[in-house]
């Protein structure tokens, strides 16, 4: 079981994220911004379209490179800055169930193999 770290400004969409989460097996951890003290888990799900979700995805990413991050968004392709992420996935809003389980799913199997 994976500890999977939510990002999303939106409450229903983070609620939506943590219930695929959990049905894939792993616990959900749902914060709209990210602070230097939260922890983080194994990977990170962010809309990188918001400016206080993306801040906090990349502060987590330089302190912790090798944490996974799944971008949901959106922005058809990760925006500029967004690369800085260096996502393992990007999946566009609205999205299929399957879709993001798949993004979510090889994130996790990139965590576990690290």
């Amino acid at each position: 079981m994976a500890r999977i770290f939510i990002l999303e400004p939106e409450p229903e969409l983070r609620e939506l994220l943590a219930r695929v989460v959990a049905r894939l097996g792993h616990e959900p951890i749902q914060h709209v911004e990210a602070t230097s003290d939260v922890e983080v888990g194994d990977v990170v799900i962010v809309e990188p379209g918001d400016e206080k979700a993306y801040a906090g995805a990349l502060a987590i990413h330089r302190r912790l490179p090798e944490v996974p991050i799944v971008c949901v968004s959106v922005y058809s392709e990760v925006p500029g800055d967004a690369k800085a992420l260096d996502p393992v996935a990007h999946v566009l809003k609205p999205f299929r169930l399957a879709e993001v389980e798949r993004a979510i799913e090889t994130a996790v199997e990139r965590a576990t193999s690290s």
